[in-house]
């Protein structure tokens, strides 16, 4: 129960502290729209905007053990979603594209072949880069 207190009260500083970052910037931004509107209209304020410090160390303030559920869940939805966006996602845009060229050209047009032939090397290219990356970590 301690420790959930802690936690807690960590994320209320961070949420406080960001707060506090987040009127920080809309107290510059009123400012350099007053005294430099050119520049402020133009969005170069951004380039002279000074660099605030921040205000807390980056840290993990989970206990271990739910800082390693959350490392396991954050690797199981990125494997999830790097599986739909290197494989799925490529692969139904293609079969999408050359259902519409066979479509339109027949299945005798050898640069049609050619295209499909490159498609998939490619494809099982990112796939055997998405296994082997996710096996290396």
């Amino acid at each position: 129960m301690l420790q959930l207190l802690k936690v807690l009260n960590n994320v209320h500083d961070v949420l406080l502290l960001t707060q506090r970052l987040g009127d920080m910037e809309y107290a510059y931004d009123a400012i350099s729209a007053k005294f430099a509107s050119r520049i402020h209209v133009n969005a170069l304020d951004s380039l002279i905007k000074p660099s605030l410090p921040t205000f807390w160390t980056p840290s993990n303030p989970l206990p271990s053990d739910i800082s390693r559920r959350v490392d396991r869940l954050r690797e199981i939805t990125g494997g999830f979603f790097s599986l739909i966006t290197f494989v799925l996602l490529p692969i139904a845009f293609e079969a999408q594209a050359f259902y519409h060229l066979y479509q339109k050209f027949g299945y005798h047009d050898p640069l049609l072949w050619i295209s499909a032939v490159i498609t998939s090397a490619l494809l099982s290219c990112s796939v055997l880069l998405l296994i082997f990356d996710e096996s290396s970590n």
